[in-house]
């Protein structure tokens, strides 16, 4: 897919397919050539009277280097120095500050809202910017330019690291740390086609990255919510203690301005591993939240330890997917579609997520709906496919793999739960429209089985070993080839979990027959009877249907069988024979 300047990228991330073509078109591209080698060609601090040793004020002279290198459209090299800015600097159009091969500094001297404020086509490459507790709003402003670009920087000690908001476009934040900042990335108002990749948040207090949008006013402020966002491979730690929000990443929009085009894929979330209710040291709330987005991936994502939610989509998100994230040890829910508060979450597809020992509650405060590993709630026109809910813990807390309230339109798909402790589904409140679109479920017969002078039915070696949950309804269809003499037929039996009841038929050869092309009989069957289908002395083949509706204990579907008469003679299930059961309630 990407063809143009190679060398510019390792380990390009893949273009989201929810994003349009023009964003896709800026992927490839990027702007990354222009900083290439910059510091062979840049302004040298130094030569404007620089002192750079932290203590004396550089900013008259720093200013003056910055000018100099605006005036030729080059660089800005510090070196490795320490330079001490008492007064906020606007960084030119045009111009990348760049540090050593050591890197350099850019230390806040005095107490400022802002430190360093970027231009159109401005930089940060190999330098540390340092806030140093001092500035009291934004330590790099980006505010309505376009093609910013940071690599390799580190911003510490930071109320916000980096503040990117107004018209801003094309900015990229690339390989970058943030160190001791209460929220690392807060992008907002129309802020367009952004890229935050590579970076890495080791300590932070309320947001590692932070998207959010603004109702407006009716008036004078417009409704207004980032697009066109990609949150790629990046690595969050656990928070720092203090705060009151806690969020790794979270994007909260408006209703009267959805986000548009959000891809969150393929970071590493670690959080705390305490409850965000924990008073004494609590942890970060949901993983990874999203709200009010329309059209979003979220993907590939490993979220461990949250303190509350793993992964949550809710209030209004339309047209999005969650796919193929890995959710380890959420104090609540691992995946949360929807809440209590959502006027509507619409058409979100929920597929081949994996959630290890959800319901910590590690406070003892969940309700029965948060003990699962997936949920939905007020949620519409949602599938939900493919996952898998796992809890291997010594003392499993995960109560339910799924549960859903107050849902609409909701198709559940085939998903695998393991080891849970009350049931695989829940529901609570007003649903309607939920249907099961489950794939079918075969065993096939890989060799032949032979019986011979025996009635009493036992276990076939390979038609076995079908899950069925509780509560499901599951529609049964086979194919049996078989060969058996008129006097043995063949005897028919089904193993099920308990409280399970069926309504089945053979659909075979009449007993006794004496052609396969005889009759077929249709008469019905209950879960405990011995069905005969008739040998006709030459290969056969039996189609066994019907419905079986489980009770509230779970199992495994088997089919027994031995002769129906015992007889000296080999009754023969041959190689090629399956069963099938679908999920259909």
């Amino acid at each position: 897919m990407y063809t143009k300047r190679q060398e510019a990228w390792v380990n390009k991330p893949a273009v989201p397919s929810l994003i349009d073509a023009d964003v896709a078109n800026w992927w490839e591209d990027g702007i990354y050539a222009a900083h290439q080698g910059l510091a062979a060609l840049a302004v040298r601090a130094a030569d404007y009277g620089v002192v750079g040793d932290g203590v004396a004020d550089d900013t008259t002279a720093f200013t003056a280097a910055l000018a100099a290198a605006a005036s030729g459209s080059r660089a800005l090299h510090i070196g490795a120095t320490t330079v001490k800015l008492m007064t906020p600097v606007t960084v030119p159009a045009g111009v990348t500050i760049v540090g050593g091969s050591l890197g350099g500094t850019i230390l806040a001297g005095a107490a400022n809202s802002t430190l360093l404020t970027m231009s159109t086509g401005s930089g940060l490459q190999d330098v540390t910017v340092d806030a140093a507790g001092l500035v009291s709003s934004h330590t790099v402003h980006i505010n309505s330019v376009d093609e910013v670009r940071m690599e390799r920087v580190t911003v510490a000690n930071a109320a916000n690291g980096v503040e990117l908001r107004g018209t801003s476009t094309w900015t990229q934040i690339i390989g970058c740390d943030f160190v001791g900042c209460t929220t690392g990335i807060r992008v907002r108002e129309f802020a367009d086609h952004t890229l935050i990749d590579r970076c890495r948040f080791p300590s932070w207090v309320e947001r590692a990255i932070y998207l959010y949008g603004v109702a407006g006013d009716g008036g004078s402020v417009p409704a207004s919510a980032p697009s066109n966002v990609r949150i790629s491979r990046n690595y969050i730690g656990p928070h720092a203690p203090g705060g009151t929000v806690r969020q790794p990443i979270q994007c909260t929009g408006a209703d009267a301005y959805l986000f548009r085009n959000i891809s969150i894929v393929d970071n590493d979330v670690k959080c705390l591993g305490t409850s965000d209710a924990n008073p004494t040291t609590p942890g970060s709330a949901d993983g990874i939240s999203l709200h009010r987005a329309r059209g979003f991936v979220i993907s590939g994502n490993r979220v461990t330890g949250s303190g509350d939610v793993g992964i949550t989509v809710a209030r209004q998100c339309i047209g999005g997917t969650v796919s193929d994230n890995v959710i380890d040890a959420p104090d609540s829910v691992g995946l949360c579609i929807g809440s209590a508060d959502s006027t509507y979450v619409k058409g979100i597809t929920v597929r081949g997520n994996v959630v290890f020992g959800a319901n910590q509650n590690r406070q003892n405060d969940g309700v029965t709906r948060a003990k699962s590993g997936i949920l939905l709630v007020e949620a519409i026109g949602c599938l939900v496919d493919g996952n898998i809910v796992i809890d291997d813990q010594a003392a499993p807390t995960t109560n339910y793999g799924l549960t859903w309230r107050n849902v609409t339109d909701l198709t559940v798909g085939d998903n695998r739960y393991i080891g849970m402790t009350v049931a695989d589904t829940y529901r609570e409140g007003t649903n309607s429209g939920v249907r099961w679109s489950s794939a079918p479920r075969r065993v096939v017969k890989t060799a032949d089985t032979t019986r011979n002078n025996t009635a009493t039915v036992a276990d076939d070696p390979h038609l076995t070993g079908l899950t069925l949950s509780p509560g499901g309804v599951y529609r049964l269809s086979s194919r049996l080839i078989y060969n058996a003499t008129t006097t043995a037929d063949i005897g028919i039996k089904w193993s099920v979990p308990s409280g399970t009841t069926m309504d089945w038929t053979t659909d075979s050869p009449v007993p006794t027959t004496t052609s396969p092309n005889g009759s077929i009989q249709a008469t019905s069957q209950t879960v405990g009877s011995t069905a005969t289908i008739g040998g006709t002395g030459v290969s056969t083949v039996g189609h066994p249907e019907g419905i079986i509706t489980v009770g509230s204990t779970p199992g495994t579907l088997t089919m027994q069988w031995a002769q129906g008469t015992a007889e000296a003679s080999n009754a023969t299930l041959s190689a090629g024979s399956w069963i099938e059961i679908v999920r259909v309630a």
